[in-house]
């Protein structure tokens, strides 16, 4: 369809960025969101790390807001764009190449959880100058922003409750929410480890 006329492959690329953008709302983290902004134009390498189901793409889309570009996993296109993709996604010798040419685009880059970096990763931080590359851990969920989220208002003892027993972890914190969402209250909400959080250990 690429051919159908001269604007819609920046059109697809438009839509898709927005389905990803709305597909994860959720913590936002404004303050790192908004230092990391201040640091970062294309072209630009940021590896990201963090606990399993620590909202790595959730942040590539509050950053792409900031920044006032599309978001999306495609490894080609014609905009500028922030660009996210898991570690599970990056990716073969041909899209390094491509990700490396790229002058216009901040590229995201999920950093593996669990052993040593992929030789793809190794080879993007060679490709990019040093003061186009920056790592960032993740932190977990601060206090204040559960207490501001803005999905549902908790009471302080419900908050207090999923904090202390999530300690922040950004996907617990997403499942539990969401079953108290469905549930209608919070008070009853069985504090075990959600069968997708412990999938994301394993």
């Amino acid at each position: 369809l690429e051919g159908v006329s001269p604007g819609f492959p920046a059109w697809l690329e438009e839509r898709r960025a927005k389905a990803l953008i709305n597909a994860n709302e959720g913590f936002q983290r404004r303050e790192l969101v908004r230092a990391t902004a201040r640091l970062v134009r294309p072209p630009f390498l940021l590896i990201v790390s963090g606990q399993p189901d620590a909202g790595q793409q959730e942040f590539a889309a509050a950053l792409a807001r900031e920044l006032r570009l599309p978001l999306t996993d495609e490894l080609t296109g014609h905009e500028p764009a922030v660009r996210f993709l898991s570690h599970r996604r990056c990716c073969n010798e041909q899209a390094v190449s491509g990700i490396i040419a790229d002058r216009r685009s901040v590229w995201v880059i999920e950093k593996p959880v669990f052993g040593e970096d992929s030789e793809q990763l190794l080879q993007l931080r060679a490709g990019f100058p040093p003061q186009r590359v920056s790592y960032l851990e993740l932190p977990p969920i601060s206090w204040q922003e559960l207490r501001s989220h803005p999905g549902q208002p908790l009471s302080f003892a419900e908050a207090a409750r999923l904090y202390v027993h999530t300690g922040g972890h950004p996907g617990f914190l997403r499942e539990l929410l969401e079953l108290r969402r469905n549930r209608g209250t919070g008070a009853g909400i069985p504090l075990q480890l959600p069968q997708r959080v412990r999938a994301a250990y394993q």
